[in-house]
C-alpha cells in the first residue's frame, strides 16, 4: 500500500502541479513571503545565516505540507493543530540538525527520511484512500518523535544545563516561530481559494450572469475574510433557494444563522 501505483501516480501528480500556474504563483508568493519573515527576523537578530539548515530543513517539511493541505483549513481551529505539529517536528529537527549530533550514518538516514515521510503524508492527504497509509507514515513520525523524547531525558541527565546556549534555544524555537509567522499567508491563500472554488460552483449553476454576480457580491459582503463564515455558506447554498430569491444579500445572510 505504501508505495503502490495508485500512491506512486500521486506523487507524480503532486510534483506535475509544480508546473501548473495556479500552483507556481501561489508558490512563489509563499517563498517570497518566508523571505520578508526570515529578513524580518534577522533584523531582530532572532535569524542568523548559520540557521540556514534549519529553514530549509522546516521549508521541505512543514511548509510545504501545509502549502498543499491548504484546502484542508476550514476555520480557525486549524491554527491550534498546526502550532502542536511545528512543535513536534521542531524537536525532531533540534535533534536531527543541532542539539545532539548523531553520527555521519545515522543523520544521512534520518534527515532524508523524515523529510521524505513529511512529503508523503502530503501526497496522502491528497485522497481519503490514503487514510491507512497516513495514519501509518503519522505514527512513525510519532515514534520518532517519541525515541528523540526519551533520547532528550537522557541527555538532559547526563549533561549540565550549561551546556544549553542561546543558539540552540534561537534553532528549536525557529520552526514554530516561521510555522506562527506563514500562518496569515496560509489563512488567506485559504479564503481566496475557498472564493475561487465556491464562484466557479456558481458560475456553472446558471446562464445569468447578472444573478451570479448578485450572488458573488453578497457572499462577499457576508463572510467577507472570515473562512467559516463563508465555508458556511459554502456548505448550505442551494440552488433553487439562491436563484430564487427576490433579496439574495438575506438569503445568503440566513445561510450563517441556520442552525
Amino acid at each position: 500500500m505504501l508505495f503502490s501505483r495508485k500512491l506512486r501516480n500521486e506523487i507524480i501528480n503532486l510534483i506535475s502541479l509544480f508546473t501548473k500556474k495556479k500552483i507556481i504563483l501561489p508558490f512563489l508568493w509563499m517563498i517570497f513571503y518566508v523571505a520578508i519573515c526570515i529578513f524580518i527576523f534577522r533584523e531582530f537578530n532572532f535569524w542568523s545565516p548559520k540557521m540556514l539548515k534549519d529553514t530549509l530543513f522546516w521549508f521541505f517539511t512543514s511548509c510545504l505540507v501545509l502549502f498543499f493541505n491548504v484546502n484542508n483549513i476550514k476555520d480557525n481551529s486549524f491554527i491550534k493543530t498546526i502550532l502542536f505539529e511545528s512543535f513536534k517536528l521542531a524537536l525532531v529537527a533540534e535533534f536531527l540538525l543541532n542539539l545532539y549530533t548523531f553520527s555521519l550514518a545515522v543523520e544521512l538516514i534520518l534527515v532524508p527520511s523524515v523529510i521524505f515521510i513529511s512529503l508523503l503524508i502530503t501526497v496522502a492527504n491528497t485522497n481519503t484512500e490514503f487514510n491507512v497509509v497516513k495514519k501509518f507514515l503519522s505514527f512513525t513520525i510519532g515514534l520518532i518523535g517519541l525515541f528523540l523524547w526519551i533520547y532528550l531525558a537522557v541527555k538532559t541527565y547526563q549533561t549540565s544545563f550549561n551546556d544549553f546556549n542561546n543558539s540552540m534555544l534561537q534553532s528549536f524555537s525557529l520552526p514554530i516561530l516561521l510555522t506562527i509567522s506563514i500562518l496569515p499567508f496560509l489563512y488567506f491563500f485559504a479564503v481566496f481559494m475557498q472564493y475561487e472554488s465556491f464562484f466557479i460552483r456558481i458560475n456553472c449553476m446558471t446562464k445569468n450572469i447578472e444573478k451570479a454576480t448578485q450572488i458573488k457580491k453578497a457572499v462577499k459582503k457576508t463572510a467577507k475574510l472570515n473562512l467559516s463564515k463563508l465555508n458556511m455558506i459554502s456548505k448550505r447554498f442551494l440552488k433553487i433557494e439562491a436563484f430564487s430569491s427576490q433579496d439574495v444579500f438575506q438569503y445568503i445572510s440566513s445561510l450563517i444563522n441556520q442552525k
